[in-house]
Parts: C-alpha cells; structure tokens; sequence
C-alpha cells in the first residue's frame, strides 16, 4: 500500500546529517585546508535545496504541504551553515548562505514543476509498471499556467532581490560569479540525475548517460575554474573544489532516490485503462 510518511521517516535523518555535516567539516578545513573538504560541504549543503525542489514538485501527497516542507528545509540548510561560518574567524558575510539555498530552491523549482506541470510528471506508487494503467491522466488547465507564471515571477523577484543585497554587502564580483555559477551548476547537473533515478524504466541506461554528462560538466568545470574565476585562488585548487562538489551531489542524490524507489514510488505519468483499452484493441485488429 502507498504510504508516503515512509518516506519521511526513512530520509529525515539524513536531512540532520546535511545540517550537520557542514559544521562539523568546517573546522578541519579552516584547520587544514583541502579542497575536498570544500566541495563536500558545498556539494551537500547546495543539492539539499534541489532535493527538497524536486520534493515539492514531483512528490506525492497535498502540495500545500510539501510546499512550506521543502522551502523550510532549504532555509534550515542555509541557516544551519551560517551559524557554523559565525564561528569561524573569516570575513564571509553569512547571510549568503541562506540566500544561496532559497535561490537555489526557487531556481531548481521552474525545471521541476515545468515537468510536473505540463507533463504530468509524478512519484506514484507502483508495486511494478502495470499498476499505472489504473490512473487517470489530469486534465491540463489553465490554472497550471498561471501558476507556472507566477513562480517564473517570484524567481525573477527574489533574483533581483539576491543581486541588490550582494551588491551592498561585502561580496566581491568575483566570489559572487562563483556563487551564481555554483547555483545554476548545481541545477543542470541535479536535475536529470535526479529525474534518471526514479524513472521505473530504462533507468540504468538513462542514469549511466547522465553520469557521463555529469563527468563532462566536470572537466568543463576545470576550464572554468582556470578562464573565469582564477582570481579566486589556484585554478587546480577551485577546478577540484567543484569535482568533489559534484561527487556529493552525485552520492545525495543516488541515496535519496534509493529510498525514495525501496519506498515503491517511481517517476512517471499516468495512463487511462480506456486509452490503454483502445490500443489493445487497436492492435489486436490489425493482426491478419
């Protein structure tokens, strides 16, 4: 039977550990520096709020309820990090952070909800692929775009918002590159993995595409890290920031996706039995 409070009790603690991760890293890299310190954090604390995108578009159960859920979580992320970097001595402004999460939440949700919206996309129980044929396609409305135009709205409010309070604070131009290219990163790489993950077929073939892709994106990072954003540090230095980046994001997204499958949901589109009905019968006319 579906139940989807399974999947909150069984991916809640490692929400914690997204939370608390971060901080515990924190102080061995300011200690030590490394740059694979570096990207863990990043790459943990930066996909939370994709994962909790995706959530709130593609999950089951009501959406004013996975809504506030996965925004929370997302603010939760930012905010746990800030106060970690409150006690670090460096002049990083902290209110980035739950910035970043929130503009990465409201970033990740166009693509999620496009699909959810225009494709009817969903997790939906399946004990295996025939029990789709029981649902019923929903009926596209014209509400679905003015809710899809809305929040295309708000993200273009909050980025405006983003840009005017980087500006003021202590950001210069190129850590704000570097941040405005970790988030847009972090979207094109989340969101087909995520999508590939809890497909109910083909989903090795799919997955192991998106994985080179994610390789490629990869190497494109290193040329970035020495072209653009060099002023930062050793290009080397940031090119292997973003490779381990991507490696956590890879290893959150494979876990969550994991339980989200052992819980019987799957990532698909519903078919009527009458539609399905027809094409059987279709079919079996068209044989000699």
């Amino acid at each position: 039977m579906p139940d989807s409070n399974a999947i909150y009790r069984r991916t809640w603690w490692l929400v914690a550990i997204g939370c608390i991760a971060p901080n515990v890293l924190l102080p061995v890299m300011k200690n030590t520096p490394a740059f694979w310190i570096a990207g863990l954090i990043l790459g943990t604390v930066f996909t939370q709020p994709i994962l909790a995108a995706a959530w709130a578009a593609w999950g089951p159960g009501k959406v004013s309820v996975r809504i506030p859920q996965s925004l929370m979580w997302a603010v939760v992320v930012g905010v746990s990090l800030a106060i970690g970097e409150l006690f670090m001595p460096n002049e990083v402004d902290v209110a980035i952070f739950p910035l970043l999460t929130i503009t990465l939440w409201l970033m990740a949700m166009v693509p999620f909800s496009a699909t959810a919206i225009f494709l009817d996309l969903q997790l939906r129980y399946q004990a295996d692929d025939r029990d789709l044929t029981s649902q019923t396609p929903r009926q596209f409305k014209i509400k679905h775009v003015l809710v899809f135009t809305a929040l295309i709205a708000v993200l273009f409010a909050w980025l405006r918002l983003f840009i005017q309070c980087s500006a003021v604070g202590p950001i210069k131009s190129s850590e704000f590159c570097l941040w405005c290219t970790l988030t847009l990163h972090q979207v094109v790489i989340n969101f087909p993995l995520i999508g590939a993950a809890v497909l109910p077929r083909n989903r090795r073939l799919l997955l192991a595409a998106v994985l080179l892709g994610v390789g490629g994106v990869t190497i494109l990072d290193f040329w970035y890290a020495d072209r653009c954003i060099g002023g930062l540090g050793p290009s080397e230095y940031l090119g292997h920031v973003f490779l381990w980046n991507n490696v956590a994001s890879v290893v959150w997204v494979l876990i969550f996706t994991a339980i989200i499958r052992h819980c019987g949901y799957r990532l698909s589109r519903p078919h009527s039995t009458a539609a399905n009905e027809f094409s059987s019968l279709q079919f079996k006319n068209d044989l000699p």
